[in-house]
């Protein structure tokens, strides 16, 4: 749906040029919002995006508000999400980038969460060591640090359809990282029992043991 406050006749003839489903024409800033309410009181979660003076009313009753950067000063303080360029389609890649920040928090709290959760009915048992423990938050940092900056080699999705259905490719490598920081952090853990077990400390320090009987 495009609001515009040019006259209808132009309205119209850029709704087709731009793609858009509906076009309407000389429609005032009040009417923009009245617009948005509506389509929000039908159960719709409605986006918005303009770069004037007259869009700030309809922004801001949008549940998303969409500002180009080269727009006004009022309409990038009113909207949500500014973008860089005045380019509608990177709006696509917006929600796409949202998206991916937002699992990328998930899944970070998942991995701050999850050693804990482990870590302390261990401890309240007795069966965690320090060294263990230390492991298991160093573990924790690494997991968290490196699954953000997976960020840094985001690209926008060639089209819209990309957002709700991801390549398989980028399914495979998302779970497929998910599956080695576990089995990094099973190995880590592994080997900080094995280094804290009795035996092993038994073992290294008897040579000394051996050394100072021997001098004696």
């Amino acid at each position: 749906l495009m609001s515009s406050g040019d006259a209808e006749l132009v309205a119209a003839a850029v709704g087709r040029e731009a793609g858009v489903d509906e076009a309407r024409g000389a429609i005032r800033p009040e009417g923009k919002a009245e617009a948005i309410q509506q389509l929000r009181a039908a159960g719709r979660v409605v986006g918005m995006l303009g770069d004037g003076i007259n869009d700030a009313p309809a922004l801001a009753a949008a549940d998303v508000g969409i500002a180009m950067g080269t727009g006004t000063d009022i309409a990038m303080e009113t909207a949500g999400v500014t973008l860089m360029r005045p380019d509608p389609r990177l709006v696509a890649g917006a929600i796409d980038a949202s998206r991916a920040t937002f699992r990328k928090i998930k899944q970070n709290l998942f991995w701050a969460f999850i050693y804990n959760v482990i870590g302390i009915p261990l401890a309240a048992f007795g069966y965690l060591s320090p060294a263990l423990a230390g492991a298991a938050m160093a573990m924790s940092s690494v997991s968290v640090v490196t699954n953000s900056l997976r960020l840094r080699g985001f690209r926008p999705p060639r089209d819209a359809g990309a957002i709700l259905h991801p390549p398989l490719a980028e399914r495979v490598r998302e779970y497929a990282y998910l599956a080695a920081v576990a089995l990094v952090a099973l190995a880590v853990g592994a080997a900080a029992l094995y280094l804290a077990r009795p035996e092993h400390g038994h073992a290294s320090s008897a040579p000394l043991g051996q050394m100072n009987h021997g001098a004696s």
